[in-house]
């Protein structure tokens, strides 16, 4: 009985989760057409993608994709495109708060670190793909079973999992302190917003990977849904409407 009050939960709050998400793609699209403002619309932009890459990834984990052959290699591969996405946006969130700056301060050497920060987890990313092309040959030969099969394989996912860690964990603090030397007040608030929804994925990420404790999982999907909806809408006061004059 427990486990079916759990699992209706679990259904519960995911399709939460998808209307909250579906309503902040709306929101941020329709304020996004109306801004006039660059950062702003790229802001509103970006965001909508984030959302869309994580409402196609949650549904990859519904049935029937899950009981499919191909299930598990989608749910992979679309976690891999989220990361690779979500990335990109801290990147060009950061490189905002460079930007609007009074100083133009390097927070944390942000544009050195962000060279290294590329290869390193778009790297990994590539060699996920290679892998997941290896796993995928009909009649693979004997050196990509002996290649699968080593031991210096058998880290991967340590490295990889550490690796996202540090590289999120990094940007995240630029995301933070970065907000704090923008002099736009709402600006300013909005991206602390988005260093708070990064730091639910980055914990969201390592439970999947790690401990898929389900009960976190809840939880953290629910908070991650509320602060991406209030992301988008902290955008909303400064929206920018041009308006034809009578």
């Amino acid at each position: 009985m427990s486990i079916d009050i759990f699992s209706l939960i679990h259904e519960l709050a995911f399709l939460v989760v998808e209307v909250i998400f579906v309503l902040s793609v709306f929101r941020a699209i329709e304020m996004g057409r109306a801004f006039v403002n660059r950062v702003y619309r790229d802001r509103a932009i970006w965001i909508t993608a984030v959302i869309v890459v994580a409402v196609i990834s949650d549904l990859t984990d519904l049935p029937p994709l899950t009981t499919a052959s191909f299930g598990p290699l989608l749910s992979t591969i679309t976690l891999v495109v989220l990361i690779a996405v979500a990335f990109a946006f801290v990147d060009s969130t950061i490189l905002v708060t460079l930007e609007t700056d009074f100083f133009h301060r390097n927070t944390l050497r942000w544009k050195q670190a962000r060279l290294i920060a590329y290869p390193l987890l778009y790297g990994l990313i590539a060699f996920v793909f290679f892998e997941i092309l290896l796993l995928s040959l009909p009649s693979p030969p004997s050196w990509v079973s002996a290649f699968l099969n080593s031991p210096a394989l058998s880290i991967l996912p340590d490295v990889g999992l550490s690796t996202l860690s540090i590289i999120f964990g990094y940007s995240t603090v630029a995301v933070i302190i970065g907000s704090r030397r923008t002099p736009d007040r709402i600006l300013r608030r909005h991206v602390k917003v988005i260093g708070l929804a990064f730091l639910l994925f980055i914990v969201s990420t390592i439970n999947d990977l790690t401990f898929a404790y389900a009960p976190l999982d809840v939880i953290l999907s629910l908070a991650a849904a509320y602060v991406i909806y209030r992301a988008v809408m902290s955008l909303s006061p400064i929206r920018r409407i041009e308006k034809e004059t009578a």
